[in-house]
Formats: C-alpha cells, structure tokens, sequence
C-alpha cells in the first residue's frame, strides 16, 4: 500500500508588498525583460552590493536613480541584511521582482486597495462568533501575481540555493502537513526541477493578514468621539488579531466618518495598523506603531508616535499626517500636510501625486522621547523627497511645484490632559509666545474701561471665528470626553 503525500500548502506573505512595493511604477520602461538584463550584470560581479553599487548597475537599463535608490532602501530595511548596507543580489533582484505587481495591477479594472472589505461580513460583538468574510481583493492579487510571475522568474534565483532558499523563505510561509517548514524541506524532496509548479499549485491567500483578521479577529470596542451625531449606531468596523497570537499583530480600521479615536494603548503597541476609506475624521494613535498603511482617506487628521519601519499613504486627499518613522511611501494622494521627522527621504510617486507638503513632526506627548530611543535610528525633517516618475510629473517645472513646505512651524497641540506636554516642540517659531506678549502689551497700555471693552470685543471676535473653523474637532473631542 502507497504512503499517502502529505498536503503542502504555500501560504503568501502580503507583508512582503507593503515594505517592497514602491507607491507606484518603478519607471516606464521597467519590464520582465529589464529585470533580466539586470539580474545578468549582478551575476557578473560580486554578489553583496552597496546602494551606490546598485545605482550603477541599474543606470545600465536605463533605470532612475531616484528609483533605484528607493529599491535598495526598501530592501535594505526589510531584509536587514549584515553588514548594514550591502545586500546579496538576490534579495534586490527580488525587490525589484515585487515592483512587477504594481505593472500588473495596472492591467486590472479595480485597484489593489482593499477594496472589498467595505462589503466585509465583519466579527460580532460577541468575542465566540464571527462571519465569514468574502477575500480580500488585495490578498488575492498577491496569489494570482505569483501565479503569472513564479514560473518566469524563478531561474534568476537558482544560481546560489542557499540564497534561493533566502529569499523565498521571505515570500512564503510553507506548510507540510500540520509542519511549518522552510523551502530547503521542500528542495530535499526531490522535486526540484517542479518546484516552482509545486508552489504556483498550492498557494494561498496569507493567514495572517486583512482577511484573516476580519473573519476570526475579534471587534474593538474603543470609544468613539461623533462630529457628527449618526442617524443610525451600527457597530464601527474596526478589528484586531491581537487576540490570536499571530506573528504580527494587526488593526484594522475601516469607513469610520466624523469621528474622533484617541489611543495609547497595549493591543495597539507594535501593531501593524491599516486605515481604509475613512473621512472627516480625526485619529491620534500615539502608541509606537511596527507600521501603518493609510489608504483612501480623505478630510482627515492622523496622529502617530514612532512607526518602526513603513509609513504608506496611498490614493488619499485633503490628508494630515503627523508621524514619525524609518520610511514613508505616498501614492496618488493630493492636496495633502506631511509633518514628519523619517531615517531615510520620502519617497513620492511623482506621476500620481500632486500638491503634497512636506514639514518637520510637529508633535509632542508624554513618553515621545523614550518611544523615539526604542526606535534605534536617528530621525531627522529632509524637505526634499525621493521623486519616482519624474517624467510622467510632467518635467522638471512640474516636479519642483509637487513638493513644497511651510514657511512657518507651529507645534501640533495633543488635545489630551494627561498626554499633552506643555515642554517645547524643536523649531517652535516665536508664536509659541504670543499669549504672554499680548497680556504685557496691554498692561503697558493706558486703556479706558471703554477702550478695553472694545479690545475684549474683538479678541472674542476672533477667537469666535477661530471656534467656527476648528467647530468639527472641538465636536467631536467633547463627544469622545463625555464617553470616557
């Protein structure tokens, strides 16, 4: 009688997209073909490249430096290779490997976005039910990508296995039975030469991402702040696999409108935290972050401590973000505030982007300085950014008008008693003390009880006008007050 194979199946890591994946097409003439030409002018030199090693070597293909650059710092940080700095070829072959998803999607009706979770079945309240959830769009486009992209690419790798076995480990997570196995089990099984088809037969979608979390993930019940009161009180979609042991811990948020959501928290620390389709809202999330995918959003502010590795906003509007972290990424986003203090430069899709702004982290709070040390590397404001696209931005003129900065720098006040430091923020203008030199300016002023009604009267005048503009944050602070 046959022993009977056990069943493999080869689960993708979506991880692996939201730290490789550049916010839009590396360059327009980037093909299968120029990752082939690029891949046999590694393998005729030494095997371990520096970023300006690399940077020649693409400028071969006629690849951007701006571009390239970005790849060796995407795959720099998520490979972490030693010494810091060089990386083997496979690894940056791999990396530019990923950035063929995003020529792919291009062909496709829908975007690679998470689309279809605003028609997710979600988890109940209840912490024992959940419903099963329709998969999500995004995670389905990694599998069929390596389903049209394995095949073809894999001989690139196959010149040093040790390293082959590298790279895949990344991409993949292999099941042999009820075993987590490495791809080296799967080499020794004398298959081989079937092995990319072995792969391609039994992958699935990530056990460990958006899909997973909504369908056995357990609700959030975090208090809300309402801008404005709701006709009808459904349940917020916001859910975490904290519960779960899982390797990363995830949050998600999705479709919240006019809210307030301050947290600071132990399910949120080192969280992966993924923002969809939200609105007219406002989030201080002041808890260091592993990282944080901004997607779809419009009218809204978002607080962050630090963010240990990728910083993603994509296809955003109206957007302010103040956070801090190793590497930001934006995509199609306009009209848009970046305060950030960042390792490495932003990188901006200069054909997709437009209006963007770029000033230092502008924010302060209790425990900021420890969580800045926890993160290991220095941060510092660059102005400039990382232009990918330059020539579809439409020329030179075109890209120095996508990226500008405030003249001025006025600290971002955290709206909470217990978090807010009164200490100042680095690069305070002088505005810091406007207050202080009004009140002495009056004193020395000889005012008749008629003359400093007046004065009252249009101070209140102007601090009326200032309520009426910022009516919608004050809202929903005093909602999210009476509900603590």
């Amino acid at each position: 009688m046959e022993e009977e194979t056990e069943e493999i199946i080869v689960f993708v890591n979506s991880e692996v997209f939201d730290h490789l994946l550049l916010p839009g097409v590396i360059a327009s003439n980037f093909s299968l073909n120029t990752l082939q030409v690029i891949a046999e002018h590694l393998k005729g030199t030494q095997n371990e490249f520096d970023k300006e090693k690399f940077v020649e070597v693409c400028k071969l293909v006629s690849l951007p430096q701006d571009a390239a650059t970005a790849v060796f710092i995407l795959a720099n940080n998520f490979f972490k290779s030693e010494p810091p700095g060089t990386l083997i070829s496979e690894y940056l072959l791999f990396t530019l490997f990923i950035q063929l998803f995003e020529i792919d999607k291009r062909r496709l009706t829908r975007s690679s976005s998470v689309e279809r979770i605003s028609r997710e079945l979600w988890p109940k309240a209840d912490r024992g039910s959940s419903q099963r959830a329709a998969k999500s769009y995004e995670e389905e486009m990694h599998v069929k990508f390596y389903k049209r992209r394995l095949t073809e690419v894999w001989n690139l790798f196959l010149q040093d296995k040790e390293n082959l076995s590298k790279v895949w480990n990344h991409a993949f997570k292999i099941k042999v039975g009820e075993k987590t196995v490495f791809l080296e089990t799967l080499l020794n099984m004398n298959i081989e030469k079937d092995m990319p088809q072995v792969l391609v037969k039994n992958l699935r979608t990530t056990a460990e991402g958006v899909l997973s979390c909504i369908q056995s993930g357990k609700r959030l019940s975090w208090i809300l702040g309402d801008i404005v009161k709701p006709k009808n009180q459904k349940a917020p979609k916001m859910v975490t696999n904290a519960n779960q042991r899982k390797q990363r811990k995830l949050i998600v948020l999705n479709q919240l409108f006019d809210k307030t959501l301050g947290r600071k928290s132990s399910t949120l620390l080192n969280a992966q935290v993924k923002i969809h389709r939200c609105s007219n809202s406002y989030f201080y999330l002041l808890s260091p972050l592993y990282s944080i995918s901004i997607n779809k959003c419009s009218n809204t502010t978002i607080v962050t401590g630090p963010v240990q590795t990728v910083i993603r906003v994509q296809r955003c509007r109206n957007l302010r973000l103040v956070s801090l972290g190793r590497t930001v990424l934006v995509g199609e986003t306009c009209d848009s505030s970046l305060y950030l203090r960042t390792v490495e430069k932003v990188v901006v899709d200069g054909g997709t982007c437009a209006r963007i702004s770029l000033n230092p982290y502008s924010a302060n709070y209790t425990d900021l300085e420890s969580d800045e040390r926890g993160m290991g590397s220095v941060m510092k404001f660059d102005p400039s950014a990382l232009i990918l696209n330059q020539d579809a931005a439409g020329g030179k003129s075109r890209t120095e008008s996508l990226i500008s900065s405030s003249s001025t720098f006025q600290p971002f006040f955290i709206p909470f008693k217990d978090l807010n430091l009164a200490a100042e923020v680095p690069e305070v203008d002088q505005r810091t003390n406007t207050l202080s030199s009004w009140k002495s300016f009056l004193k020395l002023q000889s005012l008749t009880s008629e003359e400093s009604d007046l004065v009252k009267e249009a101070v209140d005048a102007e601090f009326n006008s200032w309520l009426r503009l910022h009516s919608r944050e004050l809202n929903g602070l005093k909602s999210f007050a009476e509900k603590i």
